[in-house]
C-alpha cells in the first residue's frame, strides 16, 4: 500500500487524514515535527510522497533535487513526490487550488490593491495567482 502523509508543526487543524481516506486507497498520516526534527524527517521517512504546510513550505525546498517550475517561481512547495531513487520533486499545488478559488471572483479583484498578509509559502502562492 502507498504511504503518503502531510508534514508540518501544528496539525490540529488538519482535516487531511479524512479527506485522503474517503478519496483512495492508500495510507495518509499527519506528520508533526519539530523544526529541530526537520532535517531527520526529510532523510529518514519511508513515505512515496507528502503534503508540506506550516511552516516549512519553503524550507524543505532545499531538499529537492527538482522543483517544477510553478514551485521555483513561486518560492515555495507543498507537495513533494519521492522518486525510485530516494530524490524529492518539489511541486505547488496550492496554486491551482487558490487559482479555483478565486475563479468566481477574479472579475471583482482583476486590477484592484490586495492586501495579502503573511510573507511563507501560502502568501507566496496567493501572491502569484493574483499578479
Amino acid at each position: 500500500m502507498k504511504r503518503f502523509g502531510l508534514l508540518g508543526e501544528k496539525l490540529g487543524h488538519s482535516y487531511s487524514p479524512r479527506i485522503h481516506a474517503m478519496l483512495c486507497e492508500y495510507s495518509y498520516k499527519l506528520f508533526k515535527v519539530a523544526p529541530e526534527g526537520l532535517h531527520n524527517f526529510m532523510v529518514e521517512n519511508d513515505l512515496d510522497g507528502f503534503n508540506v504546510t506550516i511552516p516549512y513550505k519553503q524550507k524543505v525546498m532545499s531538499y529537492c533535487s527538482e522543483l517544477s517550475k510553478r514551485a521555483r517561481a513561486i518560492g515555495s512547495v507543498n507537495t513533494i513526490i519521492k522518486r525510485p531513487d530516494g530524490s524529492y520533486l518539489g511541486d505547488n499545488t496550492d496554486y491551482d487550488g487558490f487559482l479555483l478559488i478565486m475563479e468566481p471572483v477574479k472579475n471583482k479583484v482583476c486590477g484592484k490593491k490586495v492586501l495579502i498578509l503573511g510573507s511563507g509559502g501560502a502568501s507566496k502562492t496567493a501572491e502569484s495567482v493574483l499578479s
